[in-house]
This record gives C-alpha cells, structure tokens and sequence, in this order.
C-alpha cells in the first residue's frame, strides 16, 4: 500500500496502477489562437509560478513592458464577473453545466481536486503525467492498495463547513447517503441521476474507519477513477449535511453550505450569484472580499460589461473584439482546453440513413473557415471526438477535410439532389463559443452542396432540459463538452441513456473498443484503443465534430493572480486585485 500526502506529476502506477490522466493544453497569452494543430505550448513570456507563491496573472499585451510591477498580492475588493449564461443549480450536488460548475467550485471542496493554481505543463499527458497536478483538498492524505481498488482517505482536522460543523468521515458518509446511497433518510434522486453513479459505478462501498478516515472500496481496478474525481461535472463535493437535515433536500440550493474558500450569500435569478469570503477556511483565504456572478448572454453585452466597468472580468470573449480589448489596454488569456463542439445527425432520422450523405455533410463542413474567418483562431478544427488533454488525442488526425466537391459528388452517388432538415443549437451557454453565428455560417456553406439546414435557436439551459426528448424524436443537435481522461471516450460514445447518447451512431465495433479500453492499465495501449474507437466513430459518420476551443478570457489590468487552467472552470480564490 502506498501513501500520498500530496499526489505528484510521477509514479501513479507506483501504487495499484492509478491512472490519473492530465489536462492537455498550456496556456496562450494575447489575441491569436494556436496556429499549430500539434499540442499546444505556453508563450515564451509565461512560467509556472513558484510553488511558494500566487501564480502571477499573465498579460495579454504583445509588445509593451509594464513600466511597474504590481506590488504583490493584497486582499480586498469585489470582482463581478460576466458569465454566457445565467447559472443552474446551485446545489454543489447536482449535475449540470460548466457555468453552473464554474460557481459550484468557489463555495465547495472535495477530497481531491486538480491543481487549478497553476498552468499546465507542455507534455503530452498520459496516466503517469497529468499537466493539472491532483492535489489534497479535504484529505490530507490518501492510501490506494496495491491492486489499485481500495482508497483510504486520513481527512485535514480543522475543517469546518460554512455553519461551523466539522468536516469529518461521518459528514463525508453522509454526503454518500445523499447523492449515491438509494433509500436512505436524505437520498436525493435529482442529484444522484448521473455523475456520481458514473464516478462510483465500481465502487462496492464507502465507510466510515475512525473520526477523521473514510475508506472506498472498488470491485476492479478502474483507471480514470481519480481522473474522473478532478472533473466538475460528477459533483463529488463534500457539504454540510446538517444544513441538509435543516432545510431539506429541495430548498439545500437555495442555501448551500459546503466548506470551501467563499460561501453562499444570495441568489437572484438570472440576475446575480453572490459569494463572500470565507474567514475561517481551513487553507489559504481567498483575496477578493466578495465574488459576484452575472449572466450576459450576448456576446457584445458581455464586453460592454467589461469595457464600461460592470463587469471585471468576462468568459468568452468574442474573437472580433480581442484587438479592440487590447488596444484598450484590457487583457485576453486563453488556451486549448479539453473541449469538442460538434453535431450528432440523428441515427433516427431518414435523411441520414445512407451512409454517402452523412460522409457528404462531413466534407461539407467547413471546419477551417470556422476555425479562422469566423472565430479567429480562438479554436482549431475538430475531426474527431477525442479532445486536447485526453491521453489519446492524436493533433495529426484528420477524418473528413473540407472537400465541397467531394460532398456533391457524394451526394449524387447517394441519389440526393438536396436534403433539408432543421438542426438544434443553444443561444449561448458554457462551451458553446458563439452558436448562432456557428450556425449561420453552416447555413450558408451547406447551402453551395445542397444541404438546406434549418436553425432552431433555444436558450442555453432550456436547451440542455431538451436533449433527451430532441434525441427521442430524430432531430440533430449541436453538443459541447469534453473531459481531460481518456474515459471521456466511453462519455460521448454511450452516456448510459443520457443527453446525446445514441449508441447506435457508435457502432457496435467501437462500443466494444471502448468497454475494453476503459479498464486497460498499460496507458500507451490505451491510448490506441481510444484512437482506434474515435477512428471507428468517425467511420459511422454521425458524429460531426466541428471545433476545439481556447476558451478566451477578458479582463481588467488591474484583475491580477488569475491563472488560465486545461480546464472550462478555474480557481477564483488567488485571483487579486490591484485598484481593491
């Protein structure tokens, strides 16, 4: 058995083969993407911080020197940030989307966690090597037995929740009694539907050893287990279960209370999401005073929130904004991260029965265009479902190049003067870059192969809500998402039964690959059954992926600490500000 009081960039397999697969993709500073499809390096001006210190925000100007460094890292302030959608959820328990995710790990903590206080690394990851280093949070130590199915977790004494209760192995057994034990007093179906059975779908038992130890029994050895812990969306957080015998499971989200460096003070739908600091937080405090979200679904509503001083900082920047930001003397950070925006043509729908159209609508999507003329740069093409940071992304891979020649030929082949069928798309929302004027350029290049693409436009969350039913009833629809790991393969392909999932747009051949794939410890010949299933998906042609994002990121000069992370969510808690 080994012991971690801290889990380092080397020697997971050390101990039981763990797998913990990195987040690929450094950060970028300044107004151009990555103009190289190979894996993403850092620019020349951007280093790791020293362990020792807050990371340093890196500035998005390309030429001037700054002519004074800020002072250093000082506490206080309120930092207002603009988000693409309005919030879900609240509850840290409940699946949902990376804008919602993005809140849910300001007020809450794990056992584990990603190291989101520093920027990737520039290797290629693999199970041995995560370029987000996974780190101790509410344990302060972690045993795995050598066959790699038992985790033993010692937890940090000291650590309180938001109420003032003690974060200890009976509060953290009665989180399991939440959202993945059935039929206990505090069982909550709403937040147990997906994630946490998928994150703990090997996981025989979890009991309490002593006051202060939590032990996790596996029936197999599972690689991406911790991989898949550091990911937002399986909600692994640990909260106050005596908050949740106080006010019940149904009204928790109107009152969270968790344990991390800011806690819940008020929720104003679709208006605002505030957080205020927590003063007793068991880690380092975070700097800013109070932290408050804000939706701003409009791309040029969210930089006019930055440019007239409503907002601090904004998510998804528009890439025909960056110079003019710059020139403002604003900063843009951005960098690939595991992400994949594409459409599934629907297995039930006739038009996409004959495998010639589906092939046809592949080479009639104009990936680089999109890439370059409409979204500057700010993604690269996607020609198959794997993401960057997964182990067994291959840069080189190309399924289908833009070819509207070899489209319409296709199509003739086929016996198909034109097809015309309507396509679903968010109206904004985490991940989904700018869907509508995505969609509109679709239109317009499908329209020269004789593709009539009808656009339904539905607002992000609504959106979301639709997609079982969308699926149910043969139509096609745009997803964004993505998972650093290696099992976000087995996610997109099958999905047990939820959102995008259609197995039968996999292929039965692929479905295989990735049920063998998932539990094959050596990483290199995992990571060729995971191409070899992206390969196979592409073969069936239903999936159309389209771009991967750098996700960009607008701000103040004076928002300094802020650290661009592989990951669609970041750690608020070191971000400063220097006018505060």
């Amino acid at each position: 058995m080994s012991d971690w009081s801290g889990l380092s960039r080397r020697g997971f397999l050390r101990a039981g083969a763990i797998g913990v697969a990195g987040v690929a993709g450094a950060a970028l500073i300044g107004c151009t993407g990555d103009d190289d499809d190979d894996a993403p390096a850092p620019a020349a001006t951007q280093a790791p911080a020293a362990a020792t210190a807050t990371p340093a925000a890196a500035t998005a100007e390309p030429t001037p020197t700054p002519t004074e460094a800020p002072a250093g890292p000082k506490s206080g302030g309120t930092l207002v940030w603009a988000m693409e959608s309005w919030i879900g959820n609240s509850d840290p328990h409940s699946v949902g989307n990376w804008v919602t995710h993005r809140t849910k790990d300001q007020m809450s903590d794990k056992l584990i966690e990603a190291d989101l206080t520093v920027p990737p690394h520039t290797r290629q990851p693999d199970y041995t090597d995560p370029l987000q280093p996974i780190v101790m949070k509410l344990a302060e130590s972690m045993e795995v037995s050598d066959d790699g199915t038992e985790y033993t977790f010692k937890l940090r004494r000291g650590a309180k929740f938001h109420d003032g209760t003690d974060v200890n192995a009976e509060a953290v057994n009665r989180n399991y009694d939440r959202f993945w034990r059935e039929d206990t007093d505090i069982s909550f179906t709403q937040v147990s539907g997906w994630g946490h059975p998928q994150l703990h779908q090997h996981t025989d038992r979890v009991e309490v050893v002593d006051d202060y130890t939590i032990k996790m029994v596996n029936n197999r050895f599972f690689p991406d287990f911790l991989s898949l812990w550091t990911q937002s969306i399986f909600g692994n957080y640990i909260v106050s279960p005596t908050q949740i015998e106080k006010v019940g499971n149904e009204d928790f989200a109107n009152a969270p209370v968790a344990s991390g460096p800011f806690k819940f003070n008020e929720r104003v739908e679709d208006e605002r999401l505030v957080f205020d600091r927590n003063e007793d937080y068991w880690g380092e405090k975070a700097f800013l005073d109070r932290l408050i979200m804000i939706p701003r679904g409009e791309p040029a509503t969210r930089v006019t929130a930055l440019q007239t001083g409503e907002a601090d900082i904004i998510w998804v920047v528009p890439p025909d904004s960056i110079p003019q930001l710059l020139d403002q003397g604003f900063k843009v950070v951005q960098g690939l991260v595991p992400h994949i925006w594409w459409i599934t043509m629907n297995p039930r729908n006739e038009s996409f029965q004959d495998l010639r159209v589906r092939q046809a609508l592949q080479h009639g999507m104009d990936r680089p265009g999109i890439a370059t003329d409409l979204l500057r740069d700010t993604v690269i093409p996607a020609y198959g479902p794997n993401v960057p940071g997964q182990p067994a992304f291959d840069p080189d891979y190309v399924s289908y190049a833009y070819d509207p020649a070899e489209a319409k030929k296709l199509l003739s082949a086929a016996g198909v003067e034109s097809i015309e069928d309507t396509w679903w798309f968010p109206s904004a929302g985490s991940g989904n870059l700018l869907p509508v004027q995505m969609a509109q350029w679709m239109q317009s290049k499908y329209a020269e192969i004789g593709f009539n693409m009808g656009a339904e436009i539905v607002e992000w969350n609504a959106f979301g809500s639709m997609w079982p039913d969308l699926y149910t009833d043969g139509a096609s629809a745009s997803g964004s998402w993505g998972m650093a790991v290696n099992w976000w393969g087995n996610v997109f392909a099958l999905n047990n039964g939820v959102w995008n999932s259609m197995p039968e747009a996999i292929g039965d051949e692929a479905v295989d690959i990735l049920d063998r794939a998932q539990f094959e410890t050596d990483p290199d010949a995992a990571n060729e059954l995971y191409r070899d299933a992206n390969r196979r998906i592409m073969d069936q042609a239903y999936a159309l992926p389209v771009v991967h994002d750098s996700a960009p990121i607008g701000m103040r000069d004076e928002v300094q600490g802020f650290v661009h992370v592989a990951a669609q969510w970041n750690d608020m808690s070191i971000v400063w500000l220097e006018d505060a």
